[in-house]
């Protein structure tokens, strides 16, 4: 994995091309915020609902599924459709999905998303944890309280020690994260991240119930167990899962687990973002399908950054967007080395350079290769005044928080090419 500085990811606020004074557009955080505190509230609604009519006491279903496996294996299941299902709603595709703080954490600690937002959404889960908890209350009455439904208090198997019950709860947070991760990576599987989720919940759900509980989200036991009045377990269910996030990031770290593309669980921008993909970010258009498919039609964009991991990356992301990666360069020498033996007819070039600065080399190549469409990127920069992405050359700025939800093939093969 390479270091946080060069990660791509897209944050709550994905970006669209440019708009016409250089600036990228954004969409408003706060929306992204409201989604997770309701998507975090609609999973908590249901978690009480099933924990009612699987535990509670005149229920049908619990006297017909009366073992503990059963009924475990039964939870899982619906609670993985629901996750899998919030994923891919307009509530998951506003914010990128996570209703789980563990989840925002591992994907803010790989720089997939600013500290501002990860704050904001996990404050809006853990609230949205108390709402859903205080909706299942107002909807079903008193019933939740009975000591067998406790407000869908999960609590773990017999002789689980809170030590205990905090490793697995890391474990458990640890392993899917390796496999979110694992498929955002992968351009070719980015689009079933949403099922993956929905089936790696319901398996480590059925697992953990048995043993530790099957949480691994702080805001699945923060409402439960705050108004239930049971505080024994709750640092394990509230940390457990934050330390499995700093495993899996710790892990990739030092043994160069992948990056992701993007922090979206959907794997796709936005339906309201502009620049908007198919529904699994596939192009809508025959002619983009066969420029995803045909070798050749696609336009050939350079990468210009001094990390390896990066180029790395951005090469797959422009792949998976119908745009051939023609080569790579980790300076400006190298940069116009390249242009000079074959003009591409994009580079998608960073601003932090060693020795010259992206605006500098955005220049140098501007002259040398009138027709290449030069977009600058950053991990250090939110924003770029137009008349300076202009100034060198360039069309847009989009930072690399927000390069996997961009609309690179506009950018890169729009018509604005009598620019200069």
């Amino acid at each position: 994995m390479a270091s946080a500085r060069h990660d791509i990811a897209s944050s709550p606020a994905d970006a669209s091309p440019a708009s016409e004074d250089g600036h990228v557009t954004k969409r408003p955080h706060v929306q992204a915020w409201v989604s997770e505190f309701a998507g975090t509230a609609i999973l908590l609604f249901a978690s009480v609902l099933v924990a009612r009519w699987l535990f509670g006491p005149h229920s049908a279903l619990a006297s017909a599924v009366p073992g503990l496996p059963g009924r475990i294996a039964i939870d899982a299941v619906v609670i993985g459709v629901v996750v899998g299902s919030l994923i891919i709603s307009p509530l998951g595709r506003s914010s990128g999905g996570h209703f789980n703080p563990a989840v925002t954490v591992t994907l803010w600690l790989l720089r997939g998303l600013p500290g501002r937002d990860a704050a904001a959404y996990i404050a809006a889960q853990l609230a949205g944890s108390l709402a859903g908890v205080m909706l299942g209350r107002t909807v079903l009455g008193a019933v939740i309280a009975h000591p067998s439904v406790d407000y869908a208090a999960i609590q773990p198997a017999a002789g689980w020690s809170g030590g205990s019950v905090f490793a697995g709860e890391a474990i458990s947070l640890a392993v899917l994260m390796a496999l979110v991760v694992a498929f955002l990576d992968r351009p070719a599987l980015i689009r079933w991240t949403p099922a993956m989720v929905a089936v790696a919940v319901a398996v480590l759900i059925f697992a953990g119930g048995l043993t530790s509980g099957g949480s691994f989200n702080p805001a699945r036991q923060f409402g439960p167990l705050l108004f239930a009045g049971r505080f024994s377990y709750l640092w394990a269910y509230l940390l457990g899962p934050i330390a499995g996030a700093v495993i899996i990031v710790a892990l990739g770290v030092g043994v160069g687990l992948p990056q992701p593309l993007t922090c979206s669980l959907c794997g796709t921008q936005p339906r309201d973002a502009p620049g908007t993909r198919g529904l699994w970010g596939w192009p809508h258009s025959p002619a983009e399908r066969l420029a995803v498919t045909i070798p050749g039609m696609a336009c050939r964009i350079l990468v210009v950054d001094d990390s390896e991991s990066f180029r790395r990356t951005a090469a797959q992301l422009l792949a998976a967007r119908g745009l051939e990666p023609l080569g790579a360069a980790c300076d400006g020498q190298a940069a116009l080395a390249a242009v000079s033996a074959d003009c591409p007819d994009g580079i998608l070039l960073d601003i932090n350079l060693p020795g010259q600065d992206g605006f500098a080399v955005a220049a140098l190549i501007a002259s040398a290769c009138p027709v290449a469409t030069i977009v600058l990127t950053s991990s250090d920069i939110e924003d770029v005044p137009g008349a300076v992405v202009r100034s060198c050359g360039a069309v847009a700025f989009v930072p690399k928080t927000n390069l996997a939800t961009a609309d690179l093939q506009t950018l890169f093969a729009g018509p604005d090419q009598d620019r200069r």
